[in-house]
């Protein structure tokens, strides 16, 4: 599977099919189709919930900038990451 390139101007979908929880020790995703249970830390979370249909790749990054105080390399970093990461496991669509 090619996946596609992580460009500022690109949104994603979550999977409509997908289970989620928020757990007192975490957040997890249940993928039905791959019977796969994701546990997402923080930082995958906070990117998972703005894959909204809205939110661009460059706005997730500069709310975590403006959230965390983090350096815009160092939040652009987690979030190309995170959004790779949820990619290749399929949970989410570039739209």
């Amino acid at each position: 599977m090619t996946l596609p390139r992580i460009l500022p101007a690109s949104c994603y979908r979550r999977r409509s099919d997908l289970l989620e929880r928020q757990l007192a020790d975490g957040f997890v995703v249940y993928d039905p189709r791959s019977e796969r249970v994701h546990i997402l830390n923080e930082s995958a979370r906070f990117v998972w919930v703005r894959c909204d249909e809205r939110s661009t790749t460059a706005e997730i990054v500069a709310e975590v900038v403006e959230t965390t105080g983090t350096s815009t390399a160092r939040a652009a970093e987690d979030v190309y990451g995170a959004l790779s990461d949820l990619l290749s496991e399929d949970l989410i669509d570039a739209i």
